[in-house]
């Protein structure tokens, strides 16, 4: 069994902990993240072929806060992120509308670059599923599913609040406040058609389906040249499937995509993916919860929303709260 040590043990590896997690290493800590998957961001998410790219997590994001404002321009001008000027609709019993008009943005070339560039001389562990958090001699014990042990000063738990939960319930002071908060799940199906489908939109916002969304992720900045599609289900269908087989759940999603664009389509392989914790239906209305008696702190977008901007303003807050005191 390996025992390591650390003064701040961030778990998560997405927007919220990555933003946490910097701020306090340029504050003078020695941080160590834990991120379970293989790489950053979370449900920023990307996956690569050879000529495709298939976005199937956070579709885009935007900007209100002057904060982030100011973030997302230097991401922009580093070349991490850029402007979204597909043409996104919204589509209702087949009746299309133009959606909202605001300035979407997207990681280029994939939705996680941001969070990569945020890792830059940073120590992140992959691969790494905490296990257990306990707590002696004033010091937090962390147990991994490698069984690797680690001893650290603070802990910042930055991951979905049902497994932040699990992790805490017997810490009351943090597990009560989120235990209120409600995540729903998504399926999502990705698409190769191998042509075009000579649809004229880009996106589409779908009501009265059990489809939600239709993205076409060639049309982002930085992405594979081959058309591909990302389908997203609603949070109810999407809960109600949970256990269907990967072909079915793609099929059914198919047959909505159809009825969205009121015709029908060739044969296209295609993958499914179940995001268990997907959006947030109860958030926590708060940017984070600390205790700095416990040195245990939780931030997430689901403290404030369900944005990738909640995300990273729930991270940088608590890591303020803390570099204050």
């Amino acid at each position: 069994m390996t025992v390591v040590q650390c003064d701040v043990a961030v778990i998560g590896a997405g927007m919220a902990g990555l933003t946490c997690a910097s701020l306090l290493a340029e504050g003078g800590m020695h941080v160590e993240i834990f991120e379970k998957s293989r790489g950053t961001g979370g449900r920023m998410a990307t996956k690569r072929s050879e000529d495709a790219s298939f976005d199937y997590g956070a579709q885009y994001f935007t900007v209100r806060n002057p904060v982030f404002a100011k973030q997302v321009a230097q991401w922009e001008l580093g070349g991490h992120c850029a402007a979204w000027g597909g043409n996104v609709v919204d589509l209702t019993h087949g009746r299309r509308q133009a959606a909202s008009r605001q300035l979407r943005f997207v990681g280029q070339p994939s939705m996680n670059t941001m969070c990569r560039h945020m890792t830059e001389g940073l120590s992140v562990n992959f691969k790494a599923r905490l296990l257990q958090l306990s707590r002696a001699d004033e010091r937090w014990w962390l147990t991994f599913e490698d069984h690797t042990q680690l001893m650290a000063n603070m802990v910042i738990l930055a991951i979905p609040a049902p497994q932040a939960l699990n992790l805490v319930a017997k810490f009351p002071s943090v597990a009560a406040p989120i235990s209120s908060v409600r995540m729903t799940p998504c399926w999502a199906v990705l698409l190769a058609p191998g042509k075009s489908l000579n649809l004229d939109f880009d996106g589409a916002h779908v009501h009265n389906l059990p489809l939600q969304w239709i993205g076409r992720n060639n049309s982002k900045p930085g992405r594979l040249a081959a058309e591909t599609w990302t389908l997203h289900a609603t949070p109810d269908w999407s809960q109600r499937h949970v256990h269907d087989s990967e072909e079915d759940i793609i099929n059914q999603m198919v047959v909505a995509f159809e009825e969205a664009i009121g015709r029908s389509l060739p044969h296209m392989p295609g993958k499914a993916h179940y995001w268990r914790y997907a959006e947030t239906a109860h958030p926590l209305e708060q940017d984070f919860v600390y205790d700095p008696a416990l040195r245990l702190g939780i931030c997430g977008d689901w403290c404030r929303g369900k944005r990738v901007e909640d995300a990273f303003l729930s991270g940088k807050a608590l890591a303020r709260a803390i570099l204050e005191r």
